[in-house]
């Protein structure tokens, strides 16, 4: 096992339900990598609190601040019980921050093996709304979990990885291969090219033969990635070539898989299409968690 793997992981939690599957996912890791899972809620700090908002605070006697001290020690304890419901054994800390959690997570997160954090936002789920600054801020790999849509352990136990052959792709291959590693899954690494786009009305021409070009690319593509896949033998490993946006591409197939793996950045348009911006779309829409690797 190596270190990274022993490395803690980092959860944020805000006491909304996706928050808690969060805190789930981290500790079904946690039972295969023996990490710390170190649960994480944010609570403002001294300057958000004043005489107006203690006026309206109900609770009696006790300050706002007091309450809201209160409510995450409780969010935390919630958060340490499902962690326990998938990793009985699982080591677990708990902490309150003062502050944005991205600021926690820009001083905490370096040396970290993941930050876990829940996807989906709504008024309750404060955490969800701030994914993309956390992931910019983030010195590892930072995972957004949302509940997979896919109905079947077949598709739950698929990991599908964008590839664009960028270094950042590399790693965020690795990361995939060595999650259905540990899960017991497979891996599909998925190159997306408009092609149309770039060589504009000659697409239309029959003087190309596009199949012949999309197998031949998916083999090429499989061939570059040869060593790498090697290194994890016991892992079942497809490619898929298509000419569509990635973004579009990686979300349609994250509606039959259990997580998808991408780099937070890439070469650019022509070469591939893992940009900021597909990572982003993917964390607000995908069907699935996402796993993005710096």
């Amino acid at each position: 096992m190596s270190d990274s793997q022993n490395a803690p992981l980092i959860v944020g939690i805000d006491g909304s339900e996706t928050a808690l599957g969060a805190a789930r996912w981290a500790g079904a890791l946690s039972a295969r990598t023996h990490a710390r899972v170190d649960l994480v809620n944010a609570v403002p700090g001294d300057s958000w609190y004043s005489p107006l908002l203690d006026e309206y605070a109900m609770a009696g006697d006790k300050t706002l601040h007091d309450q809201v001290r209160e409510l995450g020690d409780a969010k935390l304890e919630d958060a340490a019980r499902a962690v326990r419901e998938v990793s009985p054994d699982s080591e677990i800390t708990t902490t309150t921050c003062t502050g944005a959690f991205a600021d926690h997570i820009k001083s905490h997160s370096e040396g970290a093996q993941m930050v876990v954090i829940g996807a989906r936002v709504s008024l309750r789920e404060t955490l969800g709304g701030q994914v993309m600054p956390i992931i910019r801020a983030a010195k590892c790999p930072v995972l957004a979990w949302r509940e997979p849509t896919a109905d079947d352990d077949a598709h739950a136990n698929r990991v599908v990885v964008g590839s664009d052959e960028s270094e950042n792709a590399d790693r965020a291959l690795l990361a995939a291969l060595n999650h259905a590693h540990l899960f017991g899954g497979r891996v599909t690494v998925a190159y997306f090219q408009q092609v149309s786009t770039l060589i504009g009305s000659a697409y239309a021409t029959t003087a190309i033969d596009w199949d012949r070009l999309r197998r031949n690319e998916a083999q090429r593509l499989k061939a570059s990635i040869a060593d790498t896949c090697a290194k994890f033998p016991d892992v079942e490993v497809e490619v898929v070539y298509d000419e569509n946006a990635a973004g579009r591409g990686l979300n349609e197939l994250s509606r039959s898989a259990g997580l998808v793996v991408v780099g937070s950045r890439g070469r650019g348009a022509v070469k591939g299409m893992l940009l900021g911006s597909v990572s982003q779309s993917l964390v607000h829409h995908a069907h699935c968690p996402v796993l993005v690797v710096p």
